[in-house]
């Protein structure tokens, strides 16, 4: 997936092979490579293996963990707001919240498309 600037410029590229999406394979976990500028690898996004809520580790160009997303048990919701968490590499402190926002029955139930908010 490309991430272009207003004049169409690709600033960033991220990199995600094509995974199993299902907890019980603990060998096949989402992962993603964030490159920017295209072709430099500034760091990772990789999912835990957990039972029942999902964690990933975001990391730097050389896989050392900065913070961690740690998201709902239920990562679905109809008519409400999903809420993930960051927190430090620890996971002591919060740090932001990642929202998947509910865009409405039409949209959610016949597209791909989804929106996200971030805050501090």
């Amino acid at each position: 997936m490309s991430i272009v600037d207003n004049t169409g410029k690709e600033v960033i590229h991220l990199v995600r092979p094509l995974r199993c999406d299902e907890c019980c394979f603990p060998c096949c976990l989402q992962e993603m490579e964030i490159q920017s500028p295209p072709g430099t690898t500034i760091g990772y996004i990789e999912q835990q293996w957990t039972i029942i809520y999902p964690e990933f580790n975001i990391m730097d160009a050389d896989k050392n963990v900065i913070l961690k997303i740690k998201g709902p048990c239920w990562t679905c919701s109809c008519c409400n707001d999903v809420k993930f968490e960051v927190t430090s590499a620890d996971g002591s402190e919060s740090v932001g919240k990642i929202t998947k926002q509910w865009s409405g029955f039409l949209k959610e139930a016949f597209t791909d498309a989804d929106n996200f908010g971030i805050s501090c």
